[in-house]
């Protein structure tokens, strides 16, 4: 046959196909073949965003099978696209004039239906299979996770065992996907004295797993309230939260309850230093917290009434204030009262001794001192003064005896001078006659019996003797020796008289618990006695 060029066989035939591939694989065959995972195409190390792209890859004849090997991080995701390709040729006998016979169309992009599986690190377990799509179809499967962590994984491509030979291309792409675990919450009690606090202020070491950047809310959100408010702290990493309860305790005004005080000055001066808790009257603070108290002025204060402010503070400084009176009265100092104010010696046998004795009282309020006794001193008359205390205490006594032993006729008179630091006192003591006969001597004393029933609460009887007719004063007077009450002024016969104290001053007010002494004037003397006055 004689030589001739045909052009219609332009472009790759299917000669050149089957001789290109069919019978020998494609280059990753070799020289180790990839058959199995031991003798598997290393793709090397793929990292997050990594992928592996290879074409012209064959699976040829029933046998073959193609594996790939890739080392991943942990947490990664895998997806594989697997594309059959070809084309479409005519299939046919060639004639001697180069022309071509009719045939059949081939479809190389459907020799086989490939498949491929995702092989765990043990190269033996398979995680997911591509092998749903018919043949010449694209198989895909997206995001797979690969469970064994970090390490080796396979991909593996085959066909149904068929003697044909399939092109195709395969990419492998590698995503890492960090996990994320929810934070954990954590938090605690906050006291504040404003009620401006922050989720910063109720957190107590909230922290994150995988220590993602953390975001702190309060439900309910401040300023708060005084009292206590129970909030929610919720800490989120952006994806996901936790949540836990606290307490936020707002600072409450104590409260302040005052009383009037009043005290007595010393006699070193009559300016008093006043604690602030001799004001406070239960003041109290909501919160249980310890309170500072302060009174303003701050004193120390002089005789009189003084205003004052008690200012109770808590320690955020929130106060409260209220308004007392603070009244000091300076000491009026000793003050002397005799009983009896005279002494009458009514008749006395001639050669006998009569006696009387005077008592001597502080109705002050400080010590009083004696400084002399003196008189009577010249017969008949002398004074004993055996067991008098020269310092008598306020509202104590002590006394002395006057006497007369006429030696001759009456009548006869003396004085005798008390002199003290609380002031003086006279006594005029007369001897009326001396008699022969004994028992004519009559007691002509006043007498003042103690007050009945004493203590008393409303009422007091107060009972007393005149020996002759003549004026009677009868007063009251408190421990600081200030004439509070007159209850009589005026004559009364001799005898027993009885007459009775309401427990009430001059103005007609009651006055308070204390002690009390009761003074009887007469000409025939003076006596005084105490009565205590009870709520």
């Amino acid at each position: 046959m004689e030589p001739f060029i045909s052009t219609a066989f332009d472009m790759v035939q299917l000669d050149d196909l089957m001789a290109g591939s069919r019978g020998y694989g494609d280059t990753n065959e070799y020289p180790n073949q990839n058959d199995t995972p031991g003798t598997a195409t290393d793709i090397g190390a793929l990292n997050d965003g990594d992928f592996y792209l290879q074409n012209s890859l064959t699976v040829d004849d029933n046998s073959d099978e193609d594996w790939f090997k890739m080392t991943v991080p942990a947490g990664s995701e895998m997806s594989v696209v697997l594309i059959p390709y070809g084309g479409t040729y005519l299939s046919g006998p060639q004639n001697a004039n180069g022309s071509c016979s009719p045939g059949s169309s081939v479809n190389y992009t459907e020799q086989t239906d490939l498949s491929f599986d995702i092989v765990d690190s043990d190269m033996s377990t398979v995680i997911a299979s591509g092998n749903t799509q018919p043949i010449g179809v694209i198989e895909q499967l997206n995001n797979i996770s690969l469970p064994s962590g970090a390490g080796d994984y396979y991909v593996r491509v085959y066909g149904p065992g068929v003697n044909l030979s399939q092109l195709y291309q395969v990419r492998i792409d590698i995503d890492v996907v960090v996990s994320n675990n929810p934070p954990v919450a954590v938090c605690q009690d906050v006291s504040s004295c404003d009620g401006n606090v922050v989720a910063g202020d109720v957190d107590n070491g909230s922290s994150d797993p995988d220590l993602d950047p953390l975001n702190f809310t309060l439900e309910p959100a401040g300023p708060y309230a005084p009292g206590q408010t129970v909030v929610n702290l919720i800490v989120d990493d952006g994806a996901l939260a936790d949540t836990c309860q606290a307490t936020i305790t707002v600072n409450q005004a104590p409260i302040a309850v005052c009383q009037n005080f009043a005290v007595m000055g010393d006699s070193l001066g009559c300016v008093v230093a006043v604690p602030a808790d001799s004001i406070d009257a239960g003041s109290s603070d909501p919160d249980l917290d310890a309170l500072t108290l302060t009174l303003e002025p701050a004193g120390p204060y002089a005789e009189g009434v003084t205003n004052v402010d008690l200012i109770v503070t808590d320690p955020c400084g929130a106060a409260d204030t209220c308004q007392a009176t603070i009244t000091v009265t300076c000491p009026d100092g000793p003050m002397l009262a005799v009983d009896p104010g005279s002494v009458l010696f009514a008749g006395v046998v001639l050669g006998d001794t009569a006696c009387a004795k005077v008592t001597v009282y502080n109705t002050g309020d400080l010590d009083m001192t004696i400084s002399s006794i003196n008189g009577c001193g010249t017969a008949p008359f002398y004074l004993d003064q055996t067991g008098l205390s020269t310092t008598v205490t306020p509202g104590d006594s002590t006394c002395f005896t006057v006497c007369v032993a006429p030696t001759g006729a009456g009548p006869d008179s003396c004085q005798v001078q008390v002199l003290t630091d609380g002031g003086n006192e006279t006594i005029d003591v007369s001897l009326a006659s001396v008699t022969s006969v004994p028992g004519d001597a009559i007691s002509t004393s006043v007498v003042l019996s103690p007050v009945f029933p004493n203590p008393f609460a409303s009422r007091a009887q107060i009972r007393f003797t005149l020996p002759v007719e003549g004026r009677v004063d009868l007063d009251v007077f408190d421990m600081n020796g200030r004439r509070i009450r007159s209850l009589y002024s005026g004559t009364k016969a001799s005898g027993d008289h009885t007459m009775t104290w309401d427990g009430r001053n001059s103005a007609g007010r009651e006055v308070a618990g204390g002690i009390y002494f009761l003074r009887l004037n007469h000409k025939s003397g003076q006596q005084v006695v105490r009565a205590v006055k009870v709520e």
